[in-house]
């Protein structure tokens, strides 16, 4: 009888997958995979089996212990009886992109809906169809049921520029590219953008110039939003109920007076703010609004968090729910957050049914 053979030496450079089943040939045994392969959406499969005929041919098991090999060099360690994982980052945008703007019926979309039914947009989603717009194609907005909500309101963003905002000056970017690229053509006298940490007012019918002046702001010191949102509310309560005359045309010609449009603001902040009490002149442009009949959606303040700060959570939720409008009916705050769905962004504060969506 031959004598035992001693089991085979296993190093990190040899093959700690099995060909047959996907798993580790040593109970011992870790391996690595880098960050971007591992997700919890998928399930475990084996080498090729559940893998495209062609990229398991590409592969094939050679492949996955090359693989093996290179990620126990990095040294983090997942269980030796996890199997292969997809080759496919799921949590990248742009590498699991759906085809839920051109089908707003389809199951994902219907799932986003949820028992409430109402329509869900995410940002990627709108820049993706804006994208494909421009380029001349003809694709489907999901909820675009919603734009005659928006037609005859003047739109306008107010962007804190404070020193904690500048971190997030691309996604500010986006936020207000998608936003102002779907009202644009609401607001027949252009949209506004204002900062807080400037007196500088820019309107355009142009969302790219809108988005673009986001790049052209210093970011700087900390905001005095009661000041500087009062400033902006003030110019807006002083047309209550009074003709409003619009600039002249761009061949010179003056456009006749009209009753003031409905007004939606949308505020993009992190609410890092100085300690004034932003909610006080918030409750007054209410009280003016009832003096002169105006109806709570005349107005709609929309604003839309950067961060997670906890303390700035709590002061954004107190001036959505704590200002007691409710029992006035004149509701007119909402709050949500700047990655969620973008018709909460555009309608939260006008309209009840989104406005009990949850941040």
């Amino acid at each position: 009888m031959d004598p035992p053979q001693p089991p085979p030496d296993i190093t990190p450079d040899s093959s700690i997958w099995s060909g047959e089943r996907g798993r580790s040939t040593h109970p011992s045994t870790v391996a690595t995979l880098p960050d971007p392969f591992v997700s919890s959406d998928y399930p475990p499969l084996s080498p090729t089996s559940s893998m495209p005929e062609s990229l398991s041919q590409g592969v094939g098991n050679h492949g996955l212990k090359r693989l093996s090999r290179e990620s126990t060099s990095l040294g983090a360690k997942i269980p030796a009886s996890t199997q292969p994982l997809p080759l496919t980052p799921a949590h990248d945008p742009s590498l699991t992109a759906t085809k839920s703007a051109d089908t707003p019926g389809s199951a994902q979309q219907q799932l986003r809906r949820g028992q409430s039914g109402r329509p869900y947009l995410s940002i990627e989603e709108g820049l993706r169809w804006k994208e494909r717009k421009k380029r001349g194609e003809h694709p489907i907005l999901p909820g675009s049921e919603n734009l005659a909500s928006l037609n005859e309101r003047d739109h306008i963003f107010v962007v804190d520029n404070s020193e904690t905002m500048k971190q997030y000056k691309k996604h500010i970017a986006n936020v207000v590219l998608l936003l102002a690229y779907i009202v644009k053509d609401s607001d027949d006298d252009g949209l506004d953008i204002h900062f807080t940490q400037s007196a500088n007012k820019i309107n355009s019918k142009r969302s790219t110039e809108i988005s673009s002046t986001i790049y052209q702001q210093p970011y700087i010191g900390i905001p005095d939003m009661r000041g500087r949102l009062g400033t902006i509310l003030q110019e807006h309560i002083n047309r209550f109920g009074a003709p409003v005359t619009p600039s002249r045309s761009r061949f010179g010609r003056q456009r006749s007076s009209h009753p003031q449009k409905r007004l939606s603001f949308y505020i993009l902040t992190d609410a890092k703010w100085q300690p004034t009490d932003v909610g006080e002149i918030i409750k007054d442009m209410v009280q003016k609004m009832k003096a002169k009949g105006l109806p709570k959606e005349h107005v709609g303040i929309q604003f839309i968090r950067f961060g997670e700060d906890q303390a700035s959570i709590d002061k954004l939720d107190e001036l959505d729910h704590g200002l007691g409008l409710n029992a006035e009916a004149m509701d007119i705050v909402d709050h949500t957050y700047w990655n969620g769905n973008v018709w909460k962004m555009l309608l939260g504060a006008v309209n009840d049914w989104y406005d009990d969506d949850p941040p």
